[in-house]
Parts: structure tokens; sequence; C-alpha cells
């Protein structure tokens, strides 16, 4: 059994191998004397330069559309800095207006006081009621007279 399949397997093998070999060099020449004239079909030829048109305008479509797009952008990104522009004037004059009154004010949150810098009397005042609020040390001898202010 082993024989006949070897047998088959083998002349499968060699057919195979003859009729592509015999079909490599099998050569047929053709030679075209006068000239041949290739025509196109009208009604194909018609439908493809429609395509073209088509496509051609739906490109300019599309163009037009982008560059109104980006001049929109542009539009928006000028009316963006134009805000923004203004609103730093606004901020610069609104700094001018308030410059000159500078708030020379220190809060102290630990002691709970106010001191104004800009107000001398005011400071002396602060100073009167810290001294008021400490207690003070007595220089009074017993049988003396002390004049206080």
């Amino acid at each position: 059994m082993k024989s006949k399949l070897l047998i088959i397997f083998i002349s499968i093998f060699v057919s195979v191998t003859l009729l592509t070999v015999g079909y490599g060099f099998w050569v047929k020449d053709l030679h075209i004397i006068g000239s041949i004239n290739v025509v196109p079909d009208p009604e194909k030829l018609e439908a493809m330069k429609m395509q073209l048109e088509e496509l051609e305008s739906e490109l300019e479509l599309q163009k037009s559309f982008e560059e109104q797009q980006r001049i929109l952008e542009e539009q928006k990104l000028l009316e963006e800095q134009k805000v923004i522009e203004e609103q730093m004037i606004l901020n610069q004059n609104q700094g001018a207006v308030t410059e000159p009154e500078t708030n020379n004010t220190i809060i102290d949150n630990s002691n709970s006081e106010t001191i104004d810098y800009g107000n001398e009397s005011e400071e002396k005042d602060i100073e009167t009621e810290k001294s008021s609020a400490e207690p003070q040390e007595s220089s009074i001898e017993p049988g003396s007279t002390a004049n206080n202010n």
C-alpha cells in the first residue's frame, strides 16, 4: 500500500513540475501591422467628466468653508485681545485713580491694634493708650506727694 501511495505522489509531483516548466518556455509573439485607435465609450467618458466636476466643486466649497472658519477664528481672537486690552486700560486707569490714596494702615492681629502711619496724632494716642493700659511702677515713696499729669 505504501508503494502505491508513493508512486501516486511522485507522479503528481512530476506532472505538476513538467506543466509549469512547459508553460514557462511557451512563448507566442503577437505582431501588429498598422495603427490601433482606442476610442473610449462616450457615455462612460461623460460620466467621468461629471464626477470630476462634482469633486472639484466640493473641493472649492471645502476650501471656502475652511477659509471662513479661519477668518472667524481670527476675528474671535482679535475680539478677545481687544477685550483684554480694554480691561488692562481700565485697570491702569483705576490704578492711577487709586494710587494717590495709599493706605498706610497696618493691622496687628496679635495685639488687636490698628496703627496708621499716615497720621502722627493717632500714633501718639495709641501709644498713650498702651501706656495707660500697662501696669506702671510707682516711684512714690510713702509720705511724699506726687503730681500726676
